[in-house]
C-alpha cells in the first residue's frame, strides 16, 4: 500500500502489538526492527511512485540500484522487472488494460456458478 494512504487518523487495537494504533504507526514500527525491512519497504515505495508515475528511466534506474539493497523475496521482483523490462515499458506507455477481459470471465464463472444444478446442458445454455 502507498504510504500516503495509510490511515493515520482511526486508531484501532491489534492483537500482535496490545495497544491501540493507526495503520502507520504499525508500518514504522514493524520496519523500525531492522535496517533490511526498511530498505526494503522505501525501495518498494519509490518504485510504486514511478510506475504510477509512468516514469520509465527513472524506475530503470531505481531498479538496478535497489538489487543489492532490498531482502530476498524484493530481489526475485525486480529480477524479473528487470529481466522484462520492455513489457514494463510498453505497458507504462500505452495505458491499455484488460479489464474489460477479466469482466467478461467473472461473468462467465458467475453464470456457472449459479447455474451448477441444471442436469442438462440445452437447460443450463
Amino acid at each position: 500500500m502507498n504510504y500516503k494512504d495509510l490511515d493515520l487518523a482511526k486508531h484501532s487495537k491489534w492483537s500482535h502489538f496490545g495497544t491501540w494504533k493507526s495503520e502507520r504507526d504499525i508500518v514504522q514500527e514493524s520496519i523500525a526492527v531492522d535496517e533490511l525491512p526498511k530498505e526494503t519497504y522505501y525501495s518498494y515505495q519509490i518504485l510504486l511512485i514511478d510506475i504510477k508515475s509512468g516514469n520509465v528511466a527513472s524506475l530503470r534506474a531505481q531498479l538496478e540500484a535497489y538489487l543489492l539493497i532490498v531482502s530476498n523475496h524484493m530481489k526475485i521482483c525486480i529480477k524479473t522487472l528487470i529481466e522484462n523490462f520492455r513489457y514494463v515499458k510498453n505497458s507504462l506507455a500505452t495505458q491499455i488494460t484488460n479489464e474489460c477481459l477479466e469482466a467478461i470471465n467473472y461473468l462467465i464463472k458467475c453464470i456457472k456458478r449459479i447455474a451448477f444444478g441444471y442436469r442438462s446442458y440445452f437447460h443450463f445454455k
